[in-house]
């Protein structure tokens, strides 16, 4: 029986022409830095690919940081390629030390047990969580298209989506630029 190629592979396996040659082929296919055989990629349910996505950020997390923003949207399958910097978050109730890097943006955040999902040793924020988040950024932040079909995408992941994010931000009543949230979420047009 033929050895088994792992289901994520990086520069410690192969030159990175070669893991590039072989997607251009079809062999392989981009997960975030790394790859994954095309078998085994096109093979997976949504879990999966998340699952996958997963563990090609855990390498490059910092310990005790929480995945947010725009790379948990792509974690969770509703952002195209995962942004770079990565955006990282401490939980307010924790203390961690983070040496500064520009692979990665960092930033204080208050989040409950209920807002936060472990996949494959990342700690991210839900979808709920993660579209709140994506709903209050600023308008410097350049909030577009790409914003809203994201925070439709994880409305839509789960039952009554825009009704559980309007009673979120109703419920948290120093939320910064939750009236932002509310008015773009009032904007959607979800089907």
């Amino acid at each position: 029986m033929p050895p088994s190629l792992p289901f994520l592979l990086d520069r410690t396996d192969l030159h990175l022409a070669e893991l590039h040659a072989a997607r251009l082929d079809g062999d392989l296919v981009g997960v975030g830095d790394r790859f994954s055989p095309a078998d085994i990629a096109g093979t997976v349910d949504l879990r999966g690919a998340r699952e996958l996505r997963a563990l090609s950020l855990l390498p490059r997390l910092p310990v005790g940081l929480v995945v947010e923003r725009r790379t948990a949207a792509w974690l969770h399958g509703a952002w195209a390629a995962p942004p770079g910097p990565l955006e990282l978050c401490v939980r307010s109730d924790h203390r961690v030390r983070v040496v500064p890097d520009v692979a990665w943006s960092v930033r204080q955040a208050v989040l409950r047990p209920d807002e936060l999902i472990l996949v494959r040793g990342v700690l991210s924020t839900t979808p709920l969580r993660t579209a709140l988040d994506l709903l209050r950024l600023p308008p410097d932040d350049r909030y577009d298209g790409r914003h809203r079909s994201a925070v439709i995408t994880l409305l839509l992941m789960q039952t009554s989506g825009r009704e559980r994010a309007a009673a979120a931000l109703h419920r948290s009543p120093h939320l910064p630029h939750k009236q932002r949230a509310l008015d773009r979420l009032a904007a959607l047009s979800l089907r």
